[in-house]
């Protein structure tokens, strides 16, 4: 089943899915593909110096491998038109990444709890896939700081509140499917509502995502809890008139690109990152997919050990 509103702490905790908007098919493994040309990146120029200090193996090789599960929109996914090339935000990066150091992208498709092992075993060499950075995950694994993640506020586009944040939402009907983890969200704001001697959260449970999409159509709920990047995108694409996204995203993460544990090529792509984002081209990126809210300023790595 492919997901599309994710929540970033499923991504966190392989096999825990949260799910706002579901749509029937199912995952490929292990597909590889050539990064997509994408117009955001195509004036990217080998940069010498860096390319100068990329790993010996992977030089020779000429290609920079990415893993990726490319079901989550708008990070990594297929489109009709090709479903052979992986698109999205993490293919252009990676793709920009491979260019600045002299080498041809590729990315390949596989699922989300094989990325990390797939890296430790030399598989692959980039993880993208938007992982959380975790001090548990950093002891394993090298992360290159590349986006910010989190939870945002999702309301009908038609008559929708304008909520500011959990706090506006002490006596207002929220809705989530069976099984999201967002349920503990909203009852932790709940019985803060009713400490403050504030009405109550109501919560009702539906037995599919696209259950409570239909709820916030009809106005017999006022607001569901997603993913922010994917709402954002849905928002603007596939569910455009159905919903927005309101207020400020809370639950933030930093999200990392994954690499060997202490092999060079960590230092060199967050080199190569931080290139890219002096030069424009990361933000052109996340101007392409409506997504510069979620960009770094700067790269880094391992930016939750480093706290």
């Amino acid at each position: 089943m492919r997901v599309l509103f994710r929540s970033p702490v499923a991504r966190a905790t392989a096999g825990a899915l949260v799910t706002v908007v579901l749509v029937a098919g199912c995952g490929s493994s292990d597909q590889g593909s050539s990064a997509n040309s994408s117009s955001a990146i195509r004036d990217v120029k080998v940069v010498d110096d860096l390319a100068a200090k990329v790993p010996v193996d992977i030089k020779q090789r000429g290609t920079l491998i990415a893993a990726a599960e490319a079901d989550y929109a708008p990070f990594d996914f297929y489109t009709a038109d090709d479903p052979n090339t992986i698109v999205g935000v993490d293919a252009d990066i990676a793709a920009a990444i491979a260019q600045v150091l002299g080498l041809r992208p590729k990315m390949v498709n596989t699922s989300f709890d094989t990325i990390v092992p797939g890296i430790q075993a030399g598989k692959y060499d980039l993880g993208m896939s938007v992982h959380d950075e975790t001090e548990e995950r950093e002891q394993s694994v090298d992360m290159v700081d590349y986006l910010h993640g989190g939870i945002s506020l999702i309301v009908a586009a038609d008559g929708g509140q304008d909520f500011n944040g959990l706090a506006d939402l002490c006596g207002k009907k929220a809705g989530i499917a069976k099984g999201e983890t967002y349920a503990t969200i909203l009852d932790e704001q709940s019985k803060k509502c009713s400490d403050a001697g504030k009405p109550a959260i109501a919560v009702s449970i539906y037995p599919t995502a696209d259950a409570v999409i239909l709820a916030l159509d009809t106005n017999r709920i006022d607001v569901t809890l997603g993913d922010t990047a994917v709402a954002v995108y849905k928002a603007n694409n596939a569910a455009k008139g159905k919903i927005r996204v309101v207020g400020e995203q809370f639950e933030d993460h930093t999200q990392g690109i994954v690499i060997k544990k202490g092999a060079e090529l960590a230092p060199v792509a967050a080199d190569a990152l931080n290139h890219l984002i002096q030069d424009g081209t990361y933000d052109k990126i996340l101007t392409k997919w409506n997504l510069r809210s979620i960009g770094v300023d700067e790269s880094g790595i391992n930016g939750v050990a480093q706290k």
